[in-house]
């Protein structure tokens, strides 16, 4: 994090203000990816929530492109992954894979 000691209040408010206009701009439901700032921020956020991770994790989870069965959703904007059933220990696949 970074702080800054004896900051003027006009500098302050401009910066707060240019951030404020930034965040009125994302919209989580429709992004608009044509925005090199919001592209770079949408293709951040998929790659550190892809699933499979994790050095335990079941191969299953991993997405398609590494061998897994888990894939990016562009119409709801989230990964899509299968579930574990830990009682009859089956590994239930996601259900379709939408394509964009």
């Amino acid at each position: 994090m970074q702080t800054r000691e004896n900051l003027e209040i006009g500098r302050a408010r401009l910066a707060l203000a240019s951030i404020s206009k930034f965040i009125d701009q994302l919209d989580v439901e429709t992004p608009n990816l044509e925005n090199p700032q919001i592209s770079e921020i949408y293709e951040l956020t998929k790659a550190n929530h892809k699933p499979g991770r994790q050095k335990n994790s079941r191969i299953e989870l991993k997405p398609i492109e590494e061998g897994g069965l888990s894939y990016w959703s562009y119409k709801t904007h989230r990964w899509i992954t299968g579930k574990y059933d830990s009682k009859t220990k089956i590994f239930n696949p996601p259900k379709k894979i939408y394509r964009n």
